[in-house]
Parts: C-alpha cells; sequence; structure tokens
C-alpha cells in the first residue's frame, strides 16, 4: 500500500524469513559460521537457540542457500512428532523409495541412503525448527540415528534450533549421552541500539535505495528500540506500523514523536508490566517413572503406618469388652505389645524396601534391552534353541556353532541387538542386527529381547 510512497520496489519489513535481507550483526555473523562450520566439517549434532524473533529461522534459509546443491536437507518444522512419524517426514524429504515394516528397517533403509549420498559426495542435513517441543524419547531416538556413520565421517547431520527452553531440555540427566556428542552450540540475544540502527537501515536500503535510510531519524530509531528491545521480529512489526501510519499522514520522515505517538496507540501494551497474580497452590507432577511410582505408594504406605499405630493405641488404652473405658495395659501385655509393634515395623520396612527396589527399577529405554523371562526362573536340565532349522528338542551350548557355522550366543542382563552385535564383531553394524533377525525368526519384536535366551549370530 505505502511502496509506491516512500520509493519501495518491495516492502522492507516483511515477517517472512527472506534470506535476501539477512543482515548479521556480530554475534549473528558468528553464529552463520558456526552453522556452515558444523554442517560442512560433518561435526553430527549441533544446536542454535534463542528467544522468539531473534532471526533463527532467517540464519538456516541463509545457510542452506549458501551450501547449495553440496547439501541434501531435510527441515522439519512440526516438531511434536513421534519418531515413526519423524521417519516418514525424513523419507518423504529425502525422497527415499523403501516402506519400511518396522522401526529397525526404517533405519536400515535410512543408512544405505545416506551411505549412497556419501558415495556420491553429498552431505545431510536435517534441521528441526522449534525443537524445545520435542519429547525426551524422540530427542534421544535422534541421537541413535547420529550413530550413522563411516569410519571417516558422519553421514547424517542434525541441527536443532528452538527457543531457550530447549538448553533446559537437552540438560536433562536422561540426555546425558546427546549431550556429549553436541559439537557447536549458540545463542542469538536481541540486538543492541546501534545493531538495531544498522539493521532498520539495511533493510530500508534494500527495498528503497540509499536514500530510503533516512525515513526513519535517530530519535525516532531510538524509540524503535526502546518498544522492540531488539527483536527483529518486533522492529519489523513496528517499523511496518508507523511506515503504513506515516503513508496515511502523507509524511516522507518518520521522527521521534511520531513513533512515540505510533508507540503509544498501538504498542502500549509492552510497556505495560504484567500484573503478578498470587501463586494458587499446586501439586507438581512426578518428572520421572521412579518419581511417579514413589508418588502412587505413598499413600498406602502412610496407611499402614497410621493402622498400625491406630492397632498399638486400640490394644494399649482400650480392653476389647470394655467398650470405650481406657485401660491400663500391665508389663507383659506392654512387652507382648512391643514385640508385635517392632515385628509389624519390620514387615512395614521390607515393603518399602521392596517398593523403593521397584521405584528404582528402570524401564525400557530408546533401544530397548533384554528383559527377564519367567521360564528362565525354572532350573532347566539343558538349553533349548529356537531357530528356523533347529527343533524345540535339540540341545546348544553358547559358543557352539550350527550345521551353518553360526554362533550361539546368550543374551544378557541389560543386552540389546546393537551391544550384541558391537560386543562380537568389534562394531555397530545394521546389517548385522537385520541378518540375526533372519536367522532368528522366533525374535518377533527386535526391540523385546529376553534373558537367557540362546541365539543364532553369523560367523564373522
Amino acid at each position: 500500500m505505502y511502496l509506491a510512497h516512500y520509493g519501495f520496489h518491495e516492502e522492507p519489513f516483511s515477517i517472512t524469513s527472506d534470506p535476501k535481507f539477512l543482515w548479521l550483526s556480530p554475534q549473528h555473523e558468528e553464529a552463520y559460521a558456526h552453522l556452515l562450520y558444523a554442517i560442512e566439517q560433518r561435526k553430527g549434532f549441533a544446536v542454535l537457540s534463542g528467544d522468539i524473533g531473534t532471526g533463527k529461522t532467517t540464519l538456516i534459509n541463509s545457510v542452506l542457500n549458501r551450501l547449495g546443491d553440496t547439501v541434501k536437507s531435510a527441515v522439519v518444522y512440526n516438531s511434536s512428532l513421534n519418531t515413526d512419524e519423524l521417519f516418514q517426514y525424513l523419507f518423504r524429504d529425502f525422497d527415499i523409495a523403501a516402506k519400511p515394516a518396522n522401526r529397525a528397517e526404517g533405519v536400515i533403509a535410512l543408512n544405505d541412503w545416506l551411505l549412497e549420498q556419501a558415495r556420491q559426495d553429498i552431505n545431510t542435513v536435517i534441521i528441526i525448527d522449534e525443537a524445545q517441543n520435542l519429547s525426551l524419547a524422540t530427542l534421544e531416538d535422534l541421537r541413535l540415528l547420529s550413530n550413522l556413520e563411516t569410519a571417516k565421517r558422519k553421514l547424517l547431520q542434525i541441527l536443532l534450533v528452538g527457543q531457550p527452553e530447549l538448553n533446559d531440555k537437552l540438560a536433562d540427566p536422561s540426555l546425558h549421552q546427546l549431550q556429549q556428542r553436541i559439537a557447536i552450540r549458540y545463542h542469538l540475544k536481541p540486538f543492541k541500539a546501534d545493531e538495531t540502527r544498522a539493521y532498520v537501515q539495511h533493510r530500508l536500503s534494500l527495498a528503497g535505495g540509499p536514500a530510503a535510510s533516512g525515513i526513519f531519524d535517530g530519535g525516532a530509531l531510538g524509540v524503535i528500540q526502546e518498544i522492540s528491545a531488539g527483536v527483529p521480529r518486533v522492529i519489523n512489526q513496528v517499523c511496518d506500523t508507523a511506515l503504513l501510519k506515516g503513508y496515511g499522514k502523507s509524511l516522507k520522515v518518520l521522527d521521534k514523536a511520531f513513533l512515540q505517538s505510533v508507540s503509544n496507540e498501538e504498542f502500549a501494551f509492552r510497556k505495560q508490566q504484567p500484573k503478578v497474580r498470587p501463586m494458587e497452590p499446586t501439586v507438581a507432577a512426578p518428572t520421572t517413572v521412579a518419581e511417579s511410582r514413589r508418588s502412587s505408594r505413598m499413600p498406602w504406605l502412610v496407611g499402614l503406618n497410621l493402622g498400625i499405630m491406630g492397632l498399638l493405641a486400640w490394644a494399649l488404652f482400650l480392653r476389647p469388652g470394655t467398650g470405650t473405658e481406657p485401660a491400663v495395659a500391665n508389663d507383659k501385655e506392654l512387652a507382648t505389645l512391643q514385640q508385635e509393634l517392632a515385628a509389624a515395623r519390620n514387615s512395614v520396612s521390607d515393603m518399602q524396601r521392596q517398593l523403593e527396589e521397584l521405584a528404582n527399577r528402570p524401564l525400557g529405554t530408546a533401544e530397548a534391552s533384554a528383559v527377564p523371562d519367567q521360564e528362565n526362573t525354572r532350573p532347566q536340565a539343558q538349553e533349548t534353541v529356537r531357530t528356523a532349522d533347529v527343533t524345540e528338542e535339540s540341545e546348544g551350548t553358547e559358543g557352539s556353532r550350527d550345521a551353518q557355522g553360526n554362533t550361539l550366543v546368550r543374551i544378557r542382563q541389560n543386552d540389546t541387538l546393537m551391544k550384541i552385535v558391537t560386543r562380537e564383531y568389534g562394531q555397530a553394524d545394521w546389517d548385522r542386527i537385520q541378518q540375526i533377525l533372519t536367522l532368528n525368526p522366533r525374535i518377533k519384536n527386535p526391540n523385546l529381547i529376553r534373558i537367557g535366551d540362546l541365539i543364532r549370530i553369523p560367523a564373522p
């Protein structure tokens, strides 16, 4: 509407993330260099954080434009996806033709595709915007994806972009392995006053030439900084609103007084301090499985203790058959009651200890480990192997070989198929996992293997 009035050939303060209008403050320039380095040097994980509107998305788009055809990228804007949905998104964005039936097949297909890209010297990067919304489980699965690599380089680069809450989530103890793999971190801050001035003048010049850079005078630029607090997205909103109102008043130059009037009319809400509401009593939700279990067991532990105390009071002071009249226990009765109380306390202590063990017992992780089988708890005269060409009645021992030369291996506590492959072959290998699944058709779910089972693995 106001383009011709100010001599613009395009909007200078569009809210879209157009890399053409990228202006690099010293910190944005540093962040830009960090991201390029992380992707080009195949560093695996990188994190870019910053408050809403600080220019993260514009920076990402500029980096991708710079990389060009040497990099294939998938940009995920819907960070509420779970791992399986994320796989579907990546397969579509990367145009991978495979249709995996489960996650294990999906990882194998993705690994094969990444190896083919590497042979063509093409780098691959996944960029996840608003990554603070990812669940802890999905973040852990992303870490496992970062294991896809050759002996010399990472096959997949993963860039997590999000608000400051992302750093809080990554600091969760359950993600300590992911934290160790983050090679590059950068946090964007709002502009300082001189940076806001340079940013506004840069966009005005791109849209209307050098003469347009003086539309806002020095005082007006100070008001813009005050309203926006240096956040680029808010700067764009303030400038666009001011240009529109200036057009309505046929102004060619917008000064401090005019910007202050715009501020009072359109952005007064930014000057108001939020009212502090009194805190309502709340009960914090359990943050871990163990805490959840502990919180759920508390009511009946308290009930047990209260019950014991009530029983003791009844026995001490209310004799059966005397109604509610208090009675006095003699020494013999007191000694008996003390013994019963001690036994009751021991019973509660044993129960509490068992509950503590149950509460602290880890559940399945992103890579499921071996679970106990009830059948393995009873004595066995011989080990039984159920595989493709070995009957249930045939015997087998750990370390022996079958007719085809495959080795029998027993599943240990906390084993996973990947751990077994790494232990037996010296390195992680997804192809070996697929071979093991083929040799052991009774493993219906690769994420669920049972402690004590014998499985076949291919000869090295």
